[in-house]
């Protein structure tokens, strides 16, 4: 099929750089068309991936290669490089994260580029008989760009976004791409996975629809979670919605680094449950949530290191939005807005964001820190306890300045 003299290659396993035996002067090229089909901005890069073979190297540091990018399409292929932009060798290119070429499109815009590729006429005898190798291929990745605005007239909350080393468009694909330790980013979309998985490994996962359906909603067994976090693994979890019929994350104990950012979990049993005992880092940013979080340590295997931040918690169908069982060391809560609105349902009492528990009547808290927080609807208190002995030990906390942010009647001080 073609489109305005282009033909569409999306589905295409042709190389478009498709020429091995290679003489000093040769030249290949390329035009092709960048679409953005979808309703946000995004930025580009095209790189040049070997189909195959074994590169030679040698001959491929004789190659250099050079792009332009044009706005409108490309009437007729250049005779020269003039007016191009020179790259590198096709060994730099190759080796060199940032690609050959890379631009941004507007919702509904096109890009037109033109790759060539050109082998030196003075390059030596060693290479001017010699063969690549390998046919090679043009491989599009995409991701947001700063354009459009949020509600607070911000256009660089997407600032972060990063070019993903798999494009997910399937379940069997996601479950490849978790068994594929060079696919360091995952992108999702709007992939739906019913299934449960575990993650062993380091990745990012970013998109995709969770809507794991357990046989039970028992959230203390990660069995029942549509995601599990295995200990020790660096994990990034983004722009993800969780849809599962009972819990959402469970994050093992471990020293790996954990960031769970700009997700939204609802409506199940739970959201996440969170292990003591971890010895790395825990983030949770900029997500909003409807079901209760759990973070579960206990006297010898505190929660560390634990950072909640910017997340909205809204008609938590418990009594609090975060359940803390045991003790805590390094965590902060900061900037989050937990809500209740108002006929929700009068047999549930006032929400507060953090309820306090002890298995064992037995906790130490230290260096936690409460700041920025909002309440709107009929949320209550900051803080909540399950009795007496767990309230006088968060009061001693707060007395000592082991808990900073709250006073003593357990509200956040201004």
């Amino acid at each position: 099929e073609a489109k305005g003299g282009y033909d569409v290659i999306t589905d295409s396993s042709d190389p478009i750089f498709n020429y091995t035996n290679w003489e000093p002067g040769y030249t290949e090229l390329a035009a092709v068309k960048i679409g953005n089909e979808g309703t946000l901005a995004l930025k580009y890069q095209l790189n040049i991936v070997p189909q195959g073979g074994a590169v030679n190297q040698d001959l491929a540091e004789a190659i250099n290669v050079y792009y332009r990018v044009d706005s409108g399409a490309i009437n007729a292929l250049p005779k020269d490089t003039s007016g191009f932009t020179y790259v590198g060798t096709l060994a730099d290119v190759m080796a060199n994260e940032n690609g050959a070429a890379h631009g941004h499109l507007s919702a509904g815009g096109a890009d037109f580029a033109t790759i060539i590729l050109q082998m030196d006429k003075n390059a030596g005898n060693n290479v001017q008989t010699a063969s690549l190798g390998t046919t090679f291929d043009i491989q599009l990745k995409a991701t947001q760009y700063t354009e459009e605005t949020d509600g607070f007239g911000n256009n660089n909350y997407d600032e972060g976004a990063v070019y993903a080393d798999v494009y997910a468009n399937t379940e069997a694909e996601f479950n490849d791409a978790l068994q594929d330790p060079e696919a360091e980013i995952i992108s999702l979309g709007d992939t739906e996975i019913a299934n449960h998985y575990e993650i062993s490994r380091d990745v990012t996962i970013i998109g995709g629809e969770f809507t794991f359906d357990a046989s039970d909603n028992n959230p203390g067994d990660k069995a029942n979670h549509a995601l599990v976090i295995n200990a020790g693994n660096n994990v990034t979890i983004k722009d993800s919605t969780l849809n599962y019929k009972d819990c959402g994350i469970y994050v093992e104990a471990g020293d790996g680094d954990v960031i769970i950012e700009d997700c939204e979990f609802g409506n199940g049993y739970r959201s996440m449950w969170v292990n003591g005992g971890n010895t790395g880092s825990i983030t949770i940013r900029n997500c909003t949530f409807i079901d209760n979080l759990n973070l579960e340590g206990y006297f010898a295997t505190p929660i560390r290191n634990v950072t909640i931040e910017e997340n909205t918690f809204n008609n938590s169908s418990g009594t609090s939005a975060v359940s803390i069982n045991g003790s805590l060391e390094n965590v902060s809560f900061k900037n989050n807005s937990y809500n209740r609105s108002e006929g929700f349902g009068s047999w549930i009492d006032p929400q507060s964001l953090v309820k306090v528990y002890a298995s064992d009547n037995n906790a130490d808290f230290t260096n936690v820190v409460f700041e920025g927080n909002t309440t709107s609807g009929t949320s209550g208190q900051m803080i909540t306890f399950n009795n007496d002995v767990v309230k006088g030990l968060w009061s001693n906390a707060i007395q000592s300045e082991a808990i900073k942010g709250v006073t003593g009647d357990f509200q956040q001080a201004q």
